[in-house]
């Protein structure tokens, strides 16, 4: 803009320079033409001549004066036009590296998120993943807590049958000991009716009293082995580790098979749980127990050569002996 201005200076100056000049050329003309017709022609002539010719030199040096101004106006404007350039050039190139510089800073902010999202994903995979080991951990431990719990009350109990059985043990003692006496007052007895003739009342007095010898007998062979078989479930129950997170409602039946002095000779599953490790978990426990506790009666340690139990995660119970 600033340009288009300088040119249309220059143009009017030299449009009215040109006006100026040709105004002065009409003049002189007009008193040439008037001159020529006087007397005194000769001198005016010189003079016209001579002012014509100072004339038109102030007119080539107005002109000379008028292109060396626009010659230097015009090299004002180019430096000017210049400078413009070379700032722009150097504004283009600043603008440049400004976008090069706020594009690199943009990669470098986009590549820090997404090293910072990467971090923070790993974190919170790390964060859960040892929230989940926690909480196994937790439950592990309560199942031990309460496995330790049962032990406990296991043998708690095992400690109270004992007392039972060993009481027991005493009154089936004392017991044999009236039956003894008892049949020792019988025999003499049936010696006193014989010779009194009442042979026949006293086989019959006798086979009712053999009937409750008997009965008596079947009682304390049977609390025996209920002594027994609650001994070898309790051992079983303390060599068990049940597998971690087992439907307690399943159960498994076992046949045992056992020495005399208790060592297990073969587990084997009757009928299944429907869970293989629950199965085999229970074989290893009976193993693990081995030997079990056997009667020391060697009228009734026969019995336990061959038993069936039935087992389940929250308690083992005994389905039947083939007794």
């Amino acid at each position: 803009m600033q340009q288009i201005k300088y040119q249309k200076s220059a143009i009017y100056s030299a449009v009215l320079h040109i006006i100026i000049v040709a105004f002065i050329l009409i003049g002189l003309n007009f008193s040439t033409s008037n001159t020529s017709l006087s007397n005194s022609a000769a001198n005016k002539k010189v003079k016209i001549v001579q002012a014509v010719a100072i004339n038109q030199t102030a007119v080539q040096a107005e002109i000379s004066r008028l292109k060396q101004q626009q010659t230097a106006k015009r090299a004002v404007q180019q430096a000017y036009q210049h400078r413009l350039q070379v700032n722009a050039h150097a504004a283009k190139q600043a603008r440049q590296r400004e976008q090069q510089r706020l594009a690199k800073l943009k990669q470098q902010q986009l590549a820090a998120a997404k090293i910072q999202a990467k971090k923070q994903a790993a974190w919170q995979a790390k964060q859960k993943l040892q929230q989940q080991k926690a909480q196994q951990a937790a439950a592990k431990l309560a199942v031990l807590k309460q496995q330790q719990s049962q032990t406990q009350q296991n043998l708690k109990a095992l400690k109270q049958q004992q007392l039972v059985m060993q009481k027991q043990k005493q009154l089936a003692a004392q017991k044999l000991a009236q039956i003894k006496q008892q049949q020792a007052l019988l025999a003499a007895k049936k010696k006193r009716l014989a010779k009194r003739g009442a042979f026949k009342a006293l086989q019959q007095q006798m086979a009712a009293e053999q009937k409750q010898l008997q009965t008596s007998k079947k009682h304390y062979v049977n609390s025996i082995i209920a002594t027994y078989k609650s001994l070898i479930l309790n051992a079983i129950q303390q060599q068990w580790v049940v597998p971690y997170d087992t439907n307690n409602s399943l159960a498994c039946q076992l046949l045992i098979k056992l020495t005399v002095a208790g060592k297990v000779l073969s587990v084997t599953v009757v009928k299944s749980s429907g869970d293989p490790a629950l199965d085999n978990s229970a074989r290893a426990a009976v193993f693990k127990a081995s030997p079990l506790p056997m009667p020391r009666n060697q009228q009734i340690a026969p019995l336990f050569h061959e038993i069936q139990l039935m087992v389940r995660p929250e308690k083992i119970h005994a389905a039947h002996a083939n007794l």
